[in-house]
């Protein structure tokens, strides 16, 4: 049985995860990739200039 997944995880994470998926027998590759997001903090203010966060992830498939 072939299962997908498809996750974004904080950087600090991916050789933790790396580690645990190498370790799944028959596991035939992944497919990394770094995305940028960007969240607004308050989407309902009336401040012309929105606030928001911006983080750093990195994806991945299987």
């Amino acid at each position: 049985m072939i299962h997908e997944i498809k996750t974004i995880i904080r950087p600090s994470r991916l050789d933790a995860v790396m580690d645990a998926l190498h370790a799944i027998p028959g596991m035939p590759g992944v497919a990394m990739s770094r995305v940028h997001g960007y969240v607004r903090l308050h989407p309902h203010d009336a401040d012309p200039a929105p606030r928001g966060t911006e983080a750093d992830f990195v994806r991945l498939e299987t």
